[in-house]
């Protein structure tokens, strides 16, 4: 699975490209947020720092690998940082009242960034540890899966005039490739505890997803968000 890591990274980054090309790449100059512009940009550079390392692993470059790990040092908070900045400016830039999806996004955005924080963290901790560090770095892309690839699916659905899916049910695709991949832990008896931590995280995600949105101290931190921005 590792040798083959930096195709699934790549596929990745096609997937954020197909999926953010409408709204965001094809209208770069129409674009003036800040927030944006920092998060993809920020984004980019990590999905590219995974395609490397994957490669530079795969190639037995270990000195290279280890002194362009060091930029995760400081790539790695800044994802944090533009994951909860771009999460406050899109509530910020939206008037109240908000109805429960935006609500459901706000939380997701959040979300993501908190899993991110947890799988780097962990990844740094066990940067001593290839496996358990490897599992930890692999199960970061799946906190920018799902943007790229909801955007790039309920595109696809709508270009053929059909009903698109809700981003809660695509939720779905990523805890069934989760599940697989603690399932192949397990059966050659690997340490799982990473992928099930991430299976665990994304699980508790999608309750929230649907509940928060109906509870009254969730609309009013999301309406603190946006007083913050305004």
């Amino acid at each position: 699975m590792f040798k083959q890591a930096y195709l699934y990274f790549i596929l990745l980054m096609i997937i954020l490209v197909i999926g953010f090309w409408p709204s965001y790449f094809s209208q770069l100059e129409q674009q003036h947020s800040f927030a944006r512009h920092f998060h993809s940009i920020i984004m980019l550079i990590w999905c590219l720092l995974l395609i490397s390392q994957a490669w530079l692993m795969r190639s037995k470059n270990f000195p290279v690998h280890k002194q362009a790990g060091r930029m995760a040092f400081i790539i790695g908070p800044l994802v944090i940082a533009s994951a909860v900045y771009v999460a406050f400016d899109f509530v910020g830039r939206i008037t109240p009242p908000y109805p429960p999806g935006l609500l459901s996004i706000h939380w997701f955005g959040l979300f993501l960034a908190a899993l991110f924080a947890f799988l780097f963290t962990n990844a740094i901790y066990y940067r001593k540890t290839p496996a358990l560090h490897a599992r930890y770095m692999i199960a970061t892309a799946f906190v920018f899966l799902m943007p790229g690839f909801g955007r790039a699916v309920r595109r696809l659905f709508i270009a053929f005039e059909s009903e698109a899916p809700s981003l809660f049910s695509l939720m779905f695709v990523p805890l069934i490739l989760m599940l697989i991949l603690v399932f192949m832990d397990l059966r050659k008896k690997q340490n799982a505890r990473p992928f099930i931590y991430l299976t665990l995280a994304w699980g508790a995600n999608m309750i929230l997803y649907k509940a928060l949105p109906h509870m009254p101290w969730w609309t009013d931190f999301t309406l603190w968000c946006h007083e913050l921005m305004t």
